[in-house]
């Protein structure tokens, strides 16, 4: 699982051939997190990877497509 700094909370969702992460930052400072993989901000459309920056009260969902067994 995603290490995050205190106040941002992270959860993990998979299910349909998609791997969903959610970033969810509680405090009232931006938060910078290291998302593990590349996928795409589910809100922006935006590709992300490495180091971002999540807003004071921000909420990243980050998305990527996975083989099922």
């Amino acid at each position: 699982m995603l290490e995050a700094p205190r106040g941002v909370q992270v959860r993990q969702r998979s299910g349909r051939g998609k791997d969903s992460l959610l970033l969810l930052n509680h405090n009232d400072a931006p938060a910078s997190v290291d998302v593990p993989s590349s996928g795409t901000d589910v809100l922006a459309g935006s590709a992300v990877h490495g180091r971002v920056e999540l807003p004071a009260c921000g909420v990243l969902v980050v998305e990527r497509a996975f083989e099922e067994a």
